[in-house]
């Protein structure tokens, strides 16, 4: 609802001056009005071009009646060219090209409403999937081997490291030289004397493998 229409004249007049005469910051003023930055800035300026009889007028927000032809035809030609739209933008350029004053948000509301189809739409995102942890520490061993230049060296290193799915605890982790099956051997074999079996490992080369299988 405009302002107008809400509060009496008196009492904008009021927290104008409280704000004009530094009593009052930008934020009590807003509130106090019900009103954002924007359209307090603009009330003030009213208010500081004529002190004497300010009276609050409409604002720029929505108005009835049709658009202008050449104001539509504006905004089929600038719309698309952002992704996302620039509703300030767009409301900035026609106040400055043809005159014609709107708020953002009325600017966004009849675009929406009526230019919806000139508005590009934003590229899908894959959907993100939450995998969660196992209920029992020893249900499942992530295990996952990094070849990386973890030191300055004429080769790359190899980390071959395990941790519990379900507390997050690394169980084991060595440098090796080559990414070879003997040293992944070696590796759950020193992690099963400490920790015991799991009940599963999971690598990123292929299905959970339970220990004892073969292969």
């Amino acid at each position: 609802m405009q302002l107008i229409h809400r509060l009496p004249p008196a009492f904008v007049l009021r927290i104008l001056a409280s704000f004009n005469a530094g009593d009052m910051d930008p934020a009590v003023a807003a509130e106090q009005l019900g009103v954002g930055k924007t359209r307090l800035d603009q009330l003030w300026g009213a208010y500081l071009r004529d002190r004497s009889s300010f009276r609050p007028g409409p604002s720029g927000g929505a108005r009835r009646g049709a658009w202008p032809a050449h104001v539509r035809a504006f905004l089929e030609e600038f719309l698309p060219l952002s992704n996302p739209p620039n509703y300030q933008l767009a409301c900035d350029e026609l106040q400055r090209l043809h005159g014609f004053v709107r708020a953002r948000s009325s600017v966004e509301a009849h675009v929406k409403a009526h230019c919806a189809h000139l508005v590009p739409s934003a590229a899908r995102k894959p959907r993100a999937y939450r995998r969660f942890r196992r209920a029992r520490i020893g249900e499942l061993w992530q295990h996952d081997s990094s070849i990386h230049q973890w030191w300055p060296a004429a080769s790359k290193q190899t980390l071959l490291s395990s941790l519990d799915d379900h507390s997050g605890l690394n169980l084991a982790g060595r440098f090796v030289e080559s990414d070879t099956t003997w040293n992944h051997f070696e590796h759950f074999l020193e992690a099963f004397e400490i920790w015991g079996l799991p009940e599963a490992i999971y690598t990123d080369g292929g299905e959970p493998r339970l220990p004892g299988d073969a292969g």
